[in-house]
């Protein structure tokens, strides 16, 4: 198996030329998001989203934006773990109508419509976040969230360009583990997030995709006392990049992985139990037990998606920098996803 090779980006960088042409510059990972993503021209095969989750052990609530050019494809889900009680509600409009995003990940995203608004914004004077978003059906709220997302400067994330060539790349930032506080209301009733036992997880995504496209996710961390343990790892997108979006961090010091990650599952029964682990070394071994199978399906003619993300509880070991972690009951996902968009 080939051995990839990928630089550290240490400095800012454009992911484009100003033709629109991937900038091979920006080509790598950095530990903190210095790509600018402005991406002049390629309508209508632009995507890009701002995708945030967070949970603990009760619940997990998930709101997100995105712009797929020629429609905006806006949504928010929740889930009351122990009770299996789930709803989901989704906004798709034409033209990324109603959708506000910007270049950076720092950027403010939104989405207004007359039955769903979303703010993603820093706080005045803060790097943290403020999630907040509510849903309403014939005028009446029956969804809302006001949320707090810590994101102290100090914490490293993972931030990956993938180039399947000139004219087709994704640039992703994934910020894991962080703590966060807030409510959401909502049918099953109001929960309330806590610092010390939450886990947040951003997913922003700029590029210019492939029409049809698979991929496999998966995110999870650990907590114990004041230790956090978290990870994001994929494939089937990255195949064949020399580029990987897989990576371990451990309070908040990121290890990048380049190398695959087998994702081994059985799609005829998804809540059978996933292995994750890495391909050509003992870096990761992890088994996911799922707790509840989230379907979304759309088939709007251009647009056909279809996305299996199994919530449950990761177990098995996370070897980076010479010290070995056992996992054991550690709430995340993984999902298998194809779309053609």
């Amino acid at each position: 198996m080939e051995k990839r090779t990928e630089r550290e980006i240490v400095e800012p960088v454009n992911l484009c030329l100003k033709s629109g042409k991937l900038n091979e510059d920006s080509v790598g990972f950095s530990r903190h998001p210095l790509q600018n993503c402005q991406i002049p021209g390629h309508w209508p095969r632009k995507k890009r989203w701002n995708y945030w989750c967070i949970m603990d052990a009760d619940y997990l609530v998930s709101l997100t934006v995105s712009n797929l050019d020629y429609a905006s494809v806006c949504f928010v889900y929740w889930l009351q773990r122990s009770r299996d009680r789930f709803e989901e509600f989704t906004n798709i409009g034409l033209l990324g109508q109603g959708v506000q995003q910007g270049d950076l990940v720092e950027d403010p995203a939104g989405f207004s419509s007359s039955g769903m608004e979303l703010i993603f914004q820093q706080e005045p004077g803060s790097e943290d976040w403020q999630i907040q978003g509510n849903v309403k059906k014939k005028g009446e709220p029956i969804f809302e969230a006001d949320l707090r997302v810590f994101n102290p400067s100090a914490t490293e994330s993972l931030n990956v360009v993938v180039p399947w060539n000139l004219s087709e790349f994704q640039f992703t930032s994934k910020r894991i583990g962080l703590r966060s506080e807030g409510t959401i209301k909502c049918s099953a009733g109001q929960h309330t997030f806590r610092p010390e036992s939450s886990v947040a997880v951003l997913d922003f995504g700029r590029g210019v995709w492939p029409y049809s496209s698979v991929w496999n996710w998966a995110c999870g961390t650990q907590i114990k006392g004041n230790r956090r343990i978290s990870w994001n790892l994929g494939a089937g997108w990255t195949d064949g990049t020399l580029s990987t979006e897989n990576g371990i961090i451990v309070d908040g010091i990121l290890h990048k992985i380049s190398e695959d990650i087998k994702f081994d599952f059985d799609s005829t029964n998804y809540k059978r139990p996933w292995r994750i682990y890495t391909e050509s070394s003992n870096a990761v071994d992890l088994t996911l037990t799922a707790e509840y199978e989230r379907v979304a399906k759309s088939n709007l003619i251009i647009v056909n998606s279809e996305v299996h993300q199994m919530i449950g509880k990761f177990a098995g070991t996370i070897r980076v920098a010479g010290e070995t972690h056992r996992i054991s009951g550690a709430s995340g996902w993984a999902e298998d996803h194809k779309a053609r968009w």
